[in-house]
């Protein structure tokens, strides 16, 4: 029989059982120095206070990176149900202003230029992005478009435009033209939206 990482799995037993007077919490400190359990042993911190801020080395990372991809995932070849994708949806439209994590923050300086070197390597490598060809929902299209601060809505012949791009594309005229011919006296029809 063999563990995840290919070793015999470990018999175990319990040699003391410490209790402090907390509540019947186990004493972790008393039985690590008993046992000198973090230097000889299975404990990841001193006193077995669980890893939480514990910072992993770049080989434990690469290890767990290896045992998560492909079948290793536990959630490898599954789906969401649609109950439980509205759910996460519900979660997510809660977390706006202030409630994002990232409210008020930037990113940092260069982030913009790592970004596109991670990506370059990665297209090096052989990675085709799984949007690119993808058509966006209609909805997506309407929301980014209504969330562009530099958009401006036009009106051409009596017709309402969301930006001068759009009218661009329906009526088959170059985006300049629109421009230049916006807000001049000989074309009182081309104006924009107030």
């Amino acid at each position: 029989m063999k563990c995840k990482r290919g070793q015999l799995p470990v018999n175990v037993r319990f040699v003391h059982l410490i209790i402090s007077g907390e509540k019947g919490k186990p004493a972790p400190l008393i039985k690590d120095s008993l046992y000198n359990s973090y230097y000889e042993g299975y404990n990841l911190t001193i006193g077995g206070d669980g890893t939480k801020g514990r910072a992993f080395s770049e080989e434990e990372r690469i290890i767990r990176a290896l045992e998560m991809t492909g079948n290793g995932n536990h959630f490898f070849g599954r789906k969401h149900s649609i109950e439980t994708r509205l759910r996460i949806s519900a979660m997510a439209s809660l977390r706006i202003g202030s409630k994002n994590s990232f409210y008020g923050k930037t990113h940092s300086e260069g982030w913009k230029e790592k970004r596109q070197l991670l990506y370059k390597k990665k297209k090096e490598e052989g990675w085709i992005c799984p949007n690119k060809g993808v058509a966006k929902p209609i909805e997506a299209v309407k929301s980014m478009k209504k969330n562009m601060p530099h958009r401006k809505e036009i009106i051409v012949n009596g017709i309402g435009y969301a930006s001068i791009s759009e009218c661009s594309r329906q009526l088959g005229l170059h985006r300049a033209t629109i421009r230049l011919r916006l807000g001049r006296e000989d074309f009182p029809n081309y104006k924009y939206k107030h």
